[in-house]
Formats: structure tokens, sequence, C-alpha cells
């Protein structure tokens, strides 16, 4: 496994520069709230605390598994993209 935090590429796209990384588990709860905001996922999944827990699990298993990659996209600065509503 690539070590945590590891960026993988680096692109710029409308004057600003994003970079692609190997998710981590403080990446958890974005990634929740933001399929939460989805209106198609709206009805299925919720940022609730307990709906992150099986979430959590589904990370640990992707992440120890050397076949799978799970990765987000971020700002130089490590914001994450917050897409417009």
């Amino acid at each position: 496994m690539t070590a945590a935090n590891a960026v993988l590429a680096r692109f710029p796209l409308a004057d600003q520069h994003f970079r692609l990384r190997r998710a981590v588990e403080s990446d958890v709860g974005p990634i929740v709230d933001l399929m939460a905001r989805d209106q198609l996922r709206a009805a299925v999944d919720s940022a609730a605390p307990e709906r992150r827990a099986p979430c959590l699990a589904a990370f640990h298993a992707i992440d120890a598994d050397p076949a799978h990659l799970l990765c987000v996209v971020d700002d130089d600065a490590g914001q994450w993209w917050q897409p417009c509503s």
C-alpha cells in the first residue's frame, strides 16, 4: 500500500490546482456527507452518526485490500472540493 495521503496526481482546473490522493479514515465523514447531499441518494443515505459505522467498516475493508483503491480529490491546501448546489 502507498503511504497515507500520498498524492497520486496533480491537475489544474479552472485556475485552481487539485490533487488526487489515497483516501484515509478521516475522509469517510466528508464522503458520507457528500453522499447524503446527493438528490438520488438522499432517500437512502444520511449523514447521521449511525450511518457512518458501516461506511467506516467498508473503508477499512477497501483499504486493507491491495486490489482496491479509494481516492479523493482536494486542493493543494488539503481542502475538499465542494460542488455548487
